[in-house]
């Protein structure tokens, strides 16, 4: 995860959050590593304005979901088609209902 991806993190969904404040506990940061090794479902997502596959198109993205308590937790990743094959956190936030709705993988 890039210091980049931490202050989106924090400016989009902490304490003062432009687009919830799911994230405002800074605690659970530190979760992001648990939810990635843990996943329940994932999903397809959007594709990253920041990272670009070798052609300079828009990297794929896939969204993690996984369950903990009553809330599910989402972290989203680019996934770029380049020489580096490093793959990207994108974001994280909390949401009270299950939100994946696409073609979801589940696990073996």
């Amino acid at each position: 995860i890039e210091p980049s991806e931490i202050r989106h993190i924090i400016k989009e969904h902490g304490e003062n959050g432009t687009s919830d404040k799911s994230m405002r506990d800074l605690h659970n940061l530190a979760k992001i590593s648990y939810i990635i090794e843990n996943w329940d479902r994932v999903e397809l997502g959007k594709g990253s304005k920041k990272y670009k596959n070798r052609d300079n198109s828009k990297a794929k993205t896939i969204v993690i979901q996984k369950k903990i308590e009553d809330n599910y937790y989402y972290v989203v990743e680019a996934v770029p088609n380049n020489a580096r094959k490093n793959i990207y956190v994108v974001s994280a936030y909390i949401n009270k209902n299950d939100t994946l709705s696409n073609v979801v993988v589940h696990k073996p």
